[in-house]
């Protein structure tokens, strides 16, 4: 049995605050063959650098899923596709950084979707969280998305796409089922932001509904870089059956 997706996107107001241009920037590529490409990412701090390392990314990860799907005589796997993706974007952010004498401070988080009809795979940098909603029941895809206090320079900068030579992409997948709701999102929540986002995603009625509301009550006012503000995006899957 194939499944189908609704599939939703939306970004965290900046509560007050200024937002920064040109912080955050998404990818979504839905092709006749399977699997479904879902990308969100976000600036690693509010420098000009950073921002240029969201665009580049963004390109690059676009860039990747096209010419997987192009190059394979069948549909691609999705954990390479995934890996391909952040492959691309950390050479190319990397390169152009040392190029400019200023490695290190070009730095970008992401979490990409990978969604092969019942399979759900994801992948991420610099803290993003994703989460699998099933009969009342919220299962995170990651027991941790946190930076340990106190690690080496370099496992730090490996969190983020561009900042190394060398990325450490957190993956894991899950076989999805008729009526699951999962949301992806770019930061981590704490215990009473996963509560909110369990309600909202079992309340809601389609995937823009839930995001909106994910976005609204749970991307806001903690979400900021000095006095100002890079806006935390999420993306919601709604499963159910195509036919």
């Amino acid at each position: 049995m194939s499944l189908s997706w609704e599939c939703a996107f939306a970004r965290g107001e900046p509560a007050g605050q200024k937002a920064l241009a040109c912080t955050s920037a998404i990818v979504s590529i839905g092709l006749l063959e399977s699997p479904l490409l879902a990308a969100a990412i976000e600036a690693g701090d509010d420098g000009f650098a950073s921002q240029i390392a969201v665009k580049m990314s963004t390109e690059a990860i676009l860039t990747a899923g096209f010419d997987a799907f192009r190059d394979s005589e069948s549909s691609p796997e999705p954990i390479e596709l995934i890996k391909a993706g952040f492959k691309t974007a950390n050479d190319k952010v990397y390169e152009y950084s040392h190029r400019m004498a200023a490695g290190g401070t070009f730095a970008a988080k992401a979490i990409v979707a990978a969604i092969d009809h019942e399979r759900v795979t994801l992948g991420q940098l610099g803290g993003c969280e994703g989460f699998l909603l099933r009969d009342g029941t919220l299962l995170s895809f990651y027991q941790s998305s946190t930076i340990e206090p106190g690690a080496p320079r370099d496992a730090l900068l490996a969190r983020f796409i561009g900042a190394n030579v060398k990325i450490a992409v957190d993956m894991s997948s899950m076989d999805a089922e008729i009526g699951d709701r999962i949301a992806i999102c770019t930061r981590a929540l704490g215990a009473e932001k996963r509560e909110i986002l369990a309600a909202v995603l079992a309340e809601a009625d389609n995937a823009k509904e839930a995001a909106n509301e994910i976005a609204a009550r749970c991307l806001t006012s903690s979400a900021h870089v000095g006095d100002s503000f890079v806006r935390p995006m999420v993306f919601v899957f709604f499963a159910f059956n195509e036919n």
